[in-house]
Protein backbone atom coordinates (compact mmCIF):
# COMPACT_ATOMS: atom_id res chain seq x y z
CA UNK A 1 0.00 0.00 0.00
CA UNK A 2 3.13 2.34 0.46
CA UNK A 3 3.78 2.31 -2.96
CA UNK A 4 0.46 2.46 -4.28
CA UNK A 5 0.29 5.63 -2.32
CA UNK A 6 3.30 7.15 -3.17
CA UNK A 7 2.27 6.55 -7.16
CA UNK A 8 -1.06 8.44 -6.10
CA UNK A 9 0.86 11.55 -4.85
CA UNK A 10 3.39 11.35 -7.24
CA UNK A 11 0.89 11.42 -10.14
CA UNK A 12 -1.59 13.45 -8.69
CA UNK A 13 1.48 16.28 -7.39
CA UNK A 14 2.44 15.35 -11.39
CA UNK A 15 -1.11 16.52 -13.18
CA UNK A 16 -1.24 19.27 -10.24
CA UNK A 17 2.02 20.98 -11.61
CA UNK A 18 1.48 21.17 -15.39
CA UNK A 19 -2.32 21.94 -15.27
CA UNK A 20 -1.63 25.43 -12.51
CA UNK A 21 2.10 25.73 -13.27
CA UNK A 22 3.01 25.77 -9.90
CA UNK A 23 6.64 24.03 -8.89
CA UNK A 24 6.56 20.22 -8.65
CA UNK A 25 7.72 20.65 -4.72
CA UNK A 26 4.56 23.01 -4.23
CA UNK A 27 2.47 20.31 -5.87
CA UNK A 28 3.65 17.66 -3.88
CA UNK A 29 2.72 19.60 -0.64
CA UNK A 30 -0.58 20.65 -1.78
CA UNK A 31 -1.69 16.52 -2.39
CA UNK A 32 0.21 15.40 0.51
CA UNK A 33 -1.95 17.88 2.82
CA UNK A 34 -5.64 17.90 0.93
CA UNK A 35 -5.64 13.78 0.82
CA UNK A 36 -4.43 13.50 4.70
CA UNK A 37 -6.96 15.97 5.69
CA UNK A 38 -9.33 14.26 3.61
CA UNK A 39 -8.44 10.87 4.67
CA UNK A 40 -8.30 11.64 8.18
CA UNK A 41 -11.89 13.53 7.97
CA UNK A 42 -13.58 11.16 6.62
CA UNK A 43 -11.93 7.97 7.36
CA UNK A 44 -11.88 4.56 5.29
CA UNK A 45 -15.33 5.15 3.82
CA UNK A 46 -13.95 8.44 2.31
CA UNK A 47 -11.19 6.47 1.36
CA UNK A 48 -12.73 3.76 -0.86
CA UNK A 49 -15.49 6.13 -2.00
CA UNK A 50 -12.53 8.23 -3.81
CA UNK A 51 -11.12 5.04 -5.29
CA UNK A 52 -13.75 4.65 -6.85
CA UNK A 53 -14.58 7.77 -8.23
CA UNK A 54 -10.95 8.08 -9.79
CA UNK A 55 -11.13 4.39 -11.17
CA UNK A 56 -14.30 5.35 -13.20
CA UNK A 57 -12.74 8.57 -14.08
CA UNK A 58 -9.48 6.54 -15.09
CA UNK A 59 -11.28 3.68 -17.28
CA UNK A 60 -13.89 6.95 -18.97
CA UNK A 61 -10.57 9.05 -19.97
CA UNK A 62 -8.54 6.14 -21.24
CA UNK A 63 -11.92 4.84 -23.36
CA UNK A 64 -12.13 8.66 -24.35
CA UNK A 65 -8.57 9.27 -25.31
CA UNK A 66 -8.50 6.09 -27.88
CA UNK A 67 -9.30 8.29 -30.29
CA UNK A 68 -6.73 10.80 -29.86
CA UNK A 69 -3.93 8.54 -29.60
CA UNK A 70 -4.99 6.42 -32.83
CA UNK A 71 -5.30 9.61 -34.69
CA UNK A 72 -1.60 11.22 -33.18
CA UNK A 73 -0.02 7.92 -33.87
CA UNK A 74 -1.29 7.80 -37.44
CA UNK A 75 -4.53 5.24 -37.55
CA UNK A 76 -4.78 2.12 -36.55
CA UNK A 77 -3.34 0.90 -39.47
CA UNK A 78 0.03 2.64 -38.31
CA UNK A 79 -0.10 1.35 -35.14
CA UNK A 80 -0.62 -2.36 -35.96
CA UNK A 81 2.09 -1.93 -38.24
CA UNK A 82 4.47 -0.71 -35.68
CA UNK A 83 3.68 -3.17 -33.30
CA UNK A 84 3.99 -6.06 -35.73
CA UNK A 85 7.22 -5.20 -36.85
CA UNK A 86 8.93 -4.88 -33.30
Amino acid sequence: MVGLTAVQFIASATILSVMTGWSYTMSVIIVTVVVTLYSVMGGMYSVVYTDVVQWIFNIVGMALIIPFTLQAGGGLEQAVHSYLTC
